[in-house]
């Protein structure tokens, strides 16, 4: 993956950056970015799901065994922290309601996955409820810093909801 990237880049590189290379296993993690960070629109949620659509068949067209992941969430506790400290962060994006947003892909990833047979990891829940119990005894605690991308300790735990979903270590 390229950070900053949608279903729709994914799909642009697909030959080039996984065909090529004949996989026998995929993990997908895309959605944070194909939200727009905004309040849920149809019209961008369909653009996502085709897209997804169109990559998910390409991917089974290979045969290789596919792990879909929902999207992690996003900290508006830190997004508020880090806007305040930097207005030019927001630039002009109203993100109320954006984990929401994600929640909902992540709720229609999990839907299409036990359609198609996939794995599914839910990315999504995992941090929000280690966050939200771990915010009863630290209110400023953060996995997600910058509001998007977990950092070290957040990546330990998608990490961890991955082995968890597969089953390892036995």
């Amino acid at each position: 993956g390229v950070s900053g990237d949608r279903a729709s880049d994914a799909l642009a590189r697909f030959d080039d950056d996984i065909a090529r290379f004949k996989p026998t296993v995929a993990t997908v993690l895309l959605g944070m970015n194909d939200g727009s960070y905004k309040d849920f629109d149809q019209a961008t949620f369909d653009t996502y799901a085709k897209d997804m659509t169109t990559l998910l068949d390409k991917l089974d067209a290979l045969k290789c065994r596919v792990i879909l992941m929902g999207p992690t969430m996003f900290d508006h506790q830190a997004w508020d922290k880090r806007v305040k400290e930097k207005p030019e962060y927001a630039k002009g994006r109203n993100v109320n309601g954006y984990n929401a947003v994600l929640a909902y892909y992540a709720a229609w990833q999990r839907e299409v996955a036990r359609q198609r047979g996939y794995q599914f990891v839910d990315m999504w829940s995992d941090l929000n409820n280690l966050t939200a119990e771990a915010r009863v005894t630290d209110p400023a605690m953060s996995l997600i810093p910058d509001a998007i991308h977990p950092d070290a300790p957040g990546q330990m735990i998608m990490a961890y909801s991955v082995l968890k979903t597969l089953g390892e270590p036995r």
